[in-house]
């Protein structure tokens, strides 16, 4: 009986993995850190309740300014190339959000194709054979840690 061949992952994709497990490492040694002193001082009540009409008051407004720093202020943004494909310029998604609202704009740029997959963000291009419609490099760097 012949033995099936068990491929093996190539080092980009070990990379990737350490990559990533070192990552959610740091996450968890974050919450460690940070959650006891949440938990022995936690937000008042009411506090939190302005907090939260705040945030959902403003939320269109943040969204385009996140959008505006970690997308189109960079040209090797993968999302950039996606919103670029589709057509859609900063003035096209400050008017398509404020149309159709964070949800509506979202979901009529994912019918446009303006979305990566899990895969994507997380596997270059290559790294399994798969094609993917954008390099996913640089995802997350506009995000606050």
């Amino acid at each position: 009986m012949p033995i099936p061949h068990l491929s093996m992952p190539t080092l980009r994709q070990l990379a990737t993995r350490v990559t990533n497990t070192f990552g959610d490492v740091q996450a968890g040694a974050r919450l460690g850190r940070d959650l006891p002193a949440y938990l022995r001082h936690p937000t008042p009540r009411a506090e939190a309740e302005c907090r939260i009409r705040y945030l959902l008051a403003t939320r269109e407004q943040r969204f385009l300014r996140l959008v505006q720093r970690a997308i189109y202020a960079r040209p090797d943004s993968p999302y950039r190339a996606l919103l670029a494909a589709a057509g859609c310029e900063f003035g096209d998604m400050q008017a398509l959000v404020s149309r159709d609202g964070l949800e509506g704009a979202l979901m009529t740029l994912a019918q446009r194709g303006v979305y990566l997959t899990h895969s994507e963000r997380r596997h270059p291009p290559g790294a399994g054979g798969e094609g993917a419609r954008c390099v996913p490099r640089g995802c997350d760097a506009g995000r606050r840690q």
